[in-house]
């Protein structure tokens, strides 16, 4: 064995060669081939590649030996060929691939999750249309504010309020139209403070006398005996009965109402109720044609109640026709009612809503009664097609009465006139109080100086000067009228609800509350019954709506906003 290196001056390599010489030898590092013991090295540069040679020679020998081919006799040994590993691939740029594709995926899905909108709206997003209405965010923001102050003063019993009662119970008519509000604001029946009102007004109802507050408190069950968010309870249902018959049974022959309805005995109430459910007449009070007592300002109160009560298997149709009858024998030339009877005088914007909404219910009953006839024995038929607005004439002139009220500008007032007026109602709340607080002996002095104070010509309202006792009373006095007959936006093309809300909106007081002439809780529900437009008599509008037609709805354009400026009318215009 001898040892020598590889003939190319690069590798080197040594070389162990067992084989005899010469021999042809083959490097297993740079695969050289060259000639040991014989001619001399072939030059690294001319080494052999594998593959057919270019001139026919005898295989090189291997390094290290191995046993011959019986398919190379010429040689002992193959020569050992070693060859070169592949060099290994880095995985990095797969790593940076294949994340970059997951990276602009996650963009992808991000995105879309980003620009997904939930199914169901935040209960804090506006409803579609109104977030671009400014006005309408405004009233939200009212509504919201007079609601808190509502039930504040429920829950902490406060009497922030008066009204013109000397002991008949206005303090529960007040609670009652406070819940009534509260409920047609939307708040739950299992609220804490319309919960407060429904008791109060569930205990004391039974022994009131308060013309005004049994009227309020059978609008008050109603609203609550409906509630879609509770099941109605057979006692509310007792209670509205047992209202309305004291109230027929203390009816005036001339249709109308005194500020008190005498208390009846159970015995009373059946045999009253009776006598309604079979078609027995009920004896009134008092002469046809004495107006001494009674007003209509409260009739509208009265009328709305029996209305109601009709649902709760109280038939008070003929007290309906009464209130018909007596706004038809009373209305003024002019379309306006007066406060008692046919006259001319003060208070008229109030007494003509009145008015309208006796003829009101006196169509409905008309029509409940034709559709009956129709129905009997015939068949069902459709209803003859009306328009109660153009085919009555009573009804078209006392809405073009109250028209003329409507966008009246809050500077026709001067500042005397409006400082005299908030004076005024601060001495009759201060004696109502005191009234209230006083003992027997003085409640007598207390009556007569609230007497003196109780002035026609001093009661108007104190935002633009309505013919009414307070223009927040005029207002909801419209509101009523509007939604009853079906004119939602406009009386007579005159947009009654845009003009009022902005004197509204901008009239709330710091703590949510309005004070016009029922400062406190009562004004405050004549402001938010106003901006709900809520209607207490929704069947009834669907009684006098025209059959086969749409709506009976004002179309007429909205008409431009009032001048600003309209010349101040002297105080008893």
């Amino acid at each position: 064995m001898s040892v020598m290196q590889c003939a190319c001056p690069k590798c080197q390599m040594p070389l162990q060669i067992a084989q005899a010489l010469p021999a042809h030898v083959q490097c297993p590092r740079c695969s050289a081939v060259f000639t040991v013991g014989g001619p001399a090295p072939v030059p690294a540069a001319q080494a052999v590649a594998r593959g057919p040679r270019s001139a026919p020679m005898a295989p090189p020998m291997a390094v290290q030996s191995a046993p011959a081919r019986a398919s190379a006799p010429a040689f002992d040994h193959e020569p050992l060929i070693q060859r070169r590993r592949p060099p290994r691939r880095s995985a990095l740029p797969w790593v940076l691939g294949i994340g970059g594709i997951l990276a602009i995926v996650a963009v992808f899905v991000i995105v879309l999750l980003l620009n997904k909108k939930p199914a169901v709206e935040p209960f804090d997003r506006p409803t579609p249309g109104r977030a671009a209405d400014p006005r309408q965010a405004k009233i939200d923001r009212a509504i919201a504010r007079g609601v808190a102050y509502l039930k504040k003063q429920i829950n902490e019993g406060s009497k922030d309020y008066y009204f013109n009662d000397t002991g008949a119970g206005s303090q529960v008519g007040v609670v009652a139209l406070a819940g009534l509000t509260l409920l047609e604001c939307d708040e739950p029946s299992s609220d804490k403070a319309v919960r407060k009102a429904i008791d109060t007004v569930r205990q004391a109802a039974p022994t009131l006398h308060f013309t005004y507050s049994l009227a309020i408190a059978i609008l008050f069950l109603d609203r609550w005996y409906e509630s879609k968010d509770r099941a109605p309870e057979a006692r509310d249902r007792e209670l509205i009965q047992r209202i309305a018959t004291q109230m027929i049974a203390s009816q005036n022959a001339n249709g109308g109402w005194d500020y008190s309805c005498k208390p009846i005995s159970d015995t009373q109430h059946q045999k009253i109720l009776a006598d309604l459910n079979a078609g027995r007449p009920i004896p009134t009070v008092g002469d046809k044609d004495d107006h001494s007592k009674g007003d209509n300002s409260i009739n509208q109160f009265c009328t709305l109640a029996l209305w109601a009560a009709r649902k709760y298997n109280v038939k008070t149709d003929a007290s309906l026709k009464m209130i018909e009858d007596r706004y038809r024998r009373n209305q003024n030339d002019n379309g306006s009612w007066g406060y008692k009877a046919r006259d001319d005088g003060f208070l008229k914007g109030g007494t003509t809503c009145a008015g309208l909404i006796g003829l009101a219910v006196g169509q409905g009953v008309d029509a409940d009664r034709l559709a009956k006839e129709k129905d009997k024995g015939k068949g069902k038929k459709p209803a003859v097609a009306r328009n109660v607005i153009k085919d009555d004439p009573a009804i078209k002139k006392g809405l073009a009465y109250i028209t003329e009220a409507i966008g009246w500008d809050p500077r026709r007032l001067s500042k005397e006139e409006r400082v005299s007026r908030h004076e005024h109602t601060k001495k009759m709340m201060d004696l109502y109080r005191a009234w209230h607080d006083a003992p027997p002996d003085e409640k007598g002095l207390i009556k007569n100086k609230l007497g003196a104070l109780d002035n026609a010509t001093l009661l108007k309202g104190t935002y633009f000067g309505a013919d009414c006792w307070g223009d927040l009373y005029f207002l909801w006095s419209v509101e009523r009228v509007g939604m009853i007959f079906g004119l939602v936006k406009s009386i007579n093309g005159k947009d009654w609800y845009g003009w009022g809300s902005d004197v509204i909106v901008k009239n709330q007081k710091e703590d949510g509350s309005w004070r016009d002439r029922f400062p406190g809780v009562c004004d405050t529900c004549f402001a938010l019954l106003f901006l709900k437009r809520a209607n207490v008599a929704k069947d009834l509008t669907d009684k006098l709506q025209v059959v086969g037609a749409p709506p009976v709805i004002s179309a007429a354009p909205q008409p431009p906003r009032p001048d600003p400026f309209v010349p101040r009318r002297p105080m008893n215009a």
